[in-house]
């Protein structure tokens, strides 16, 4: 028999949905469906008087809904944010990166061709594809160019402290984009987290109510029909009809 965890994450959400919003339809059919069930439904606590306490099936039922549906839209848009985010911190590591070369690869060339000896303690380039050697060389430059010392020797070529700084923006925009994108990350993380959990927890509760729709419902396909029901075995790579967003109802969205 097909279960509630055999469908993908938007099969899960429109199972719920057609469970909670049938019973709550209050219809004749609804109305008796929801009282066969409340029989069953006991919570297994016990009053002051030692009377069984008996679940509130639809509120619980309608939270637990809520809470996934909720977190499910939270983990979605995490996702496009961070790699927005990330893709933000990667351009300013680029425009960070080739000012670096730049710079390094004008003042190699005024030493090597004699027009600066003085020039004798350049900032030497580090690994710029690794984020502490980019930040090493960016930050070595920055300090060379904006040196009082150099300045005589660099003003003929059209060096100055002023390109320190537009280095030291550049170094400034990176350190605020990588910051962001990690926080990025640090919120998609917490959202799937959150998510899983609440997946889990509505699943885990309506696993249980399909379980006992099948058995006290076994000759009342009408009723299962619209409780949304799966008694079929789902096919492989599917997940009943709608359910199935062709990821082989694992559970993981596209």
């Amino acid at each position: 028999m097909a279960a509630v965890q055999q469908y993908d994450i938007p099969g899960q959400l429109d199972r719920g949905n057609l469970w909670l919003t049938f019973l709550a339809s209050k219809t004749e059919l609804a109305t008796y469906a929801l009282a066969e069930l409340n029989k069953r439904n006991y919570s297994g606590k016990k009053d002051d008087k030692g009377k069984v306490l008996v679940e509130d099936h639809g509120a619980r039922g309608a939270q637990l809904y809520a809470n996934f549906k909720a977190s499910e839209q939270t983990r979605a848009g995490a996702r496009p944010n961070r790699k927005k985010q990330v893709d933000a911190s990667e351009a300013q590591a680029d425009a960070l990166r080739q000012w670096v070369r730049d710079h390094h690869a004008e003042l190699l060339g005024l030493k090597r061709n004699g027009f600066a000896m003085q020039l004798s303690a350049l900032p030497t380039l580090q690994e710029l594809l690794t984020l502490g050697g980019l930040r090493t060389s960016a930050t070595e430059m920055v300090s060379f160019l904006g040196s009082k010392a150099v300045q005589p020797v660099l003003l003929p070529f059209n060096l100055s402290a002023e390109d320190a700084k537009v280095g030291q923006a550049l170094l400034d925009a990176w350190d605020l984009a990588r910051g962001t994108a990690n926080a990025e990350r640090g919120h998609e993380t917490g959202a799937t987290k959150t998510n899983i959990s609440d997946r889990e927890a509505f699943i885990d509760w309506l696993g249980m109510w399909w379980a006992i729709a099948k058995v006290r419902f076994k000759d009342r396909p009408d009723i299962l029909a619209a409780l949304g029901v799966e008694l079929g075995t789902l096919r492989r790579g599917g997940g009943g009809g709608s359910a199935s967003n062709g990821n082989g109802g694992n559970g993981t969205p596209a």
